[in-house]
């Protein structure tokens, strides 16, 4: 299938809704859903910590030797899969991805490798990421490093759909320009437009009709010379729509779909030069912090008519925001960056 007539609408719709107290408890009689946020914390020696909330309880996967993050979960039936790195006694990133707090890994660290983006598809796990450059896949375990023909790649998300595999992530030339690229069943393109100075490419997903969008971001035209600076973009339809306003740096993390309405997260640089956390809706730009807050958006999920997006907020605290209000996770620093929702 060409890849022009993929690019249509995507959504992966989690069912869920939950109720929060600044505490980020509730009592059992009114929650209604469990939210669990992927990311890290960081230990008093700065060592960070992969670490995944539940209802705003931390569950720590790392130690405080050696750095580890999360960065992507999801949840099927009773289980929690996440996904990430944690780094070997040489200082090498090693992939992995943890079922129910049981390891299971992915490389070994005789190379950098990373683990970006976990899927389920029935009995299979799914893990996109690189390994030692290569953008690659494991399917259960086994590897698969994915065409580029460039100096180095890595996928960044990965879903799986009637036996075709599906990602998306980002091609580095060897003049160090990097592209965004999809990647249908191992076949490799760069997505439009190609005349551009750089792009890269975050987040896919499907809709009801298992239509593809992807979430990322594009310099643009190149016009007399100038290239423009990263604007936050999301492909549809085999074409591109730009979200930021190219005079600001921004970028797309995150993207769902639910019928007509387009939800896409991510960060736009404030006038104070801060990264701040935003989200588009149907190309809408609405802010969820103000000021110098110093924040970050990496994903979005819905239910019904609500909102979720994770990240962090106040100078580095992993939060996640239900219809634009904040649930702060940690006192330390640290980050969330995969979120999911799950009705009880």
């Amino acid at each position: 299938m060409k890849i022009k007539s993929r690019f249509i609408s995507i959504a992966i719709l989690l069912i869920a809704l939950t109720s929060c107290k600044e505490d980020n408890t509730a009592p059992a009689s009114k929650r209604t859903a469990d939210v669990y946020v992927a990311g890290f914390t960081t230990a008093g020696n700065n060592i960070t910590v992969a670490t995944y909330w539940k209802n705003g309880i931390a569950n720590t996967l790392g130690n405080t030797k050696a750095n580890s993050m999360l960065n992507s979960i999801v949840i099927q039936n009773t289980d929690v899969f996440v996904a990430g790195t944690y780094t070997a006694a040489n200082g090498k990133k090693v992939a992995a991805y943890w079922k129910n707090n049981q390891i299971t890994k992915l490389s070994d660290s005789t190379a950098d490798c990373s683990a970006n983006s976990i899927f389920i598809s029935g009995s299979d796990v799914y893990v996109a990421g690189s390994l030692n450059g290569i953008a690659s896949y494991w399917k259960n375990g086994t590897v698969t490093q994915l065409p580029d023909y460039v100096l180095e790649s890595v996928a960044n998300s990965i879903i799986v759909q009637d036996n075709n595999i599906f990602l998306v992530g980002n091609l580095t030339n060897a003049f160090g320009l990097v592209f965004a690229a999809f990647w249908e069943n191992d076949q490799v393109s760069v997505l439009p437009p190609t005349d551009v100075a750089g792009s890269t490419a975050n987040a896919i997903a499907l809709d009801n009709n298992n239509a593809i969008n992807i979430a990322g971001g594009s310099d643009g035209m190149v016009a007399n010379g100038v290239n423009n600076v990263l604007s936050a973009t999301y492909w549809s339809n085999g074409g591109s729509k730009t979200l930021g306003d190219k005079k600001s740096y921004s970028n797309a993390t995150g993207i769902v779909v639910n019928g007509s309405e387009v939800y896409v997260s991510g960060n736009i640089t404030a006038p104070n030069g801060a990264s701040a956390a935003v989200y588009w809706n149907n190309g809408v730009e609405n802010f969820l912090t103000s000021g110098a807050s110093y924040s970050d958006a990496y994903g979005v999920i819905l239910d019904g008519n609500d909102v979720y997006i994770t990240g962090d907020n106040l100078g580095g605290h992993a939060t996640y925001w239900k219809n634009g209000v904040a649930v702060k996770l940690s006192n330390t620093v640290s980050s969330g960056h995969g979120i999911a929702v799950v009705k009880l």
